[in-house]
């Protein structure tokens, strides 16, 4: 073998090498999916449900599920301080609102919100009519915050229970948590309401995608075509 033939030769391993290694990669791609559901502003307390779809399994496999929950508290609150000395007054207006798994899970405590407003107001001493209103009392309307909270779950058991076509039903319950103080002798009045949306995301991979070569594959390819054909011509020569 000639030089020139040599060369041919080395160069053409090269472009089958370059083929192999720039070859199109394939990785299974990772997704989200959210669904929701909602609890309207109710009078506390309450016991309740809140129902999610489940994760479609035709899709991919499901490897993750975070559960975001969101809670608000809203309502009135009315103060009176009988105290013989001037107080300052502090109310809470506060529920407390826990998602819990469901029962087939174990029907445990999963995430738990505690939204919370309050207001202070400075009461003299009682001023001698408990109306909830003069110098010794207050009355607060339309009170409201939000608390937010989440929780993520990946073991087999939960996947397997949220893969489906039909929907899950997780425990949700509302306590009314308010309270005053300030004064040793304090009258209140409160009135409670809480809500919450919850927010399911799946996590989940897709099957592998088809391997494409890339461009420069091709390229690669072609070079080691061509080249070939030089040698051959130039062995006829």
């Amino acid at each position: 073998m000639n030089k020139l033939a040599q060369k041919i030769s080395v160069v053409a391993l090269a472009g089958t090498a370059a083929a192999l290694t720039f070859a199109g990669s394939a990785q299974a791609a990772t997704l989200t999916q959210t669904v929701s559901a909602t609890k309207p502003v109710t009078t506390t307390n309450y016991t309740d449900t809140l129902s999610v779809a489940q994760f479609d399994g035709s899709l991919g496999t499901l490897t993750k599920v975070t559960f975001s929950l969101a809670g608000t508290v809203l309502g009135n609150a009315n103060a009176e301080s009988l105290d013989a000395a001037p107080a300052t007054v502090t109310l809470n207006l506060s529920a407390g609102i826990n998602l819990n798994l469901p029962a087939a899970l174990g029907g445990g405590l999963l995430v738990n919100v505690t939204p919370l407003a309050n207001q202070v107001f400075n009461a003299s001493a009682f001023d001698g009519t408990f109306d909830f209103a003069g110098t010794s009392g207050a009355a607060f309307t339309g009170l409201t915050n939000t608390d937010s909270d989440s929780a993520i779950k990946t073991d087999a058991p939960t996947l397997a229970f949220f893969t489906g076509l039909s929907t899950v039903n997780m425990g949700l319950v509302a306590s009314g948590l308010s309270s005053g103080s300030g004064s040793g002798n304090l009258v209140t009045q409160f009135q409670t309401q809480a809500g919450a949306e919850l927010q399911v995301t799946y996590e989940y991979t897709t099957p592998d995608p088809v391997v494409v070569p890339e461009p420069t594959a091709l390229l690669g390819l072609s070079s080691v075509a061509f080249l070939g054909l030089i040698g051959r011509r130039k062995k006829t020569v």
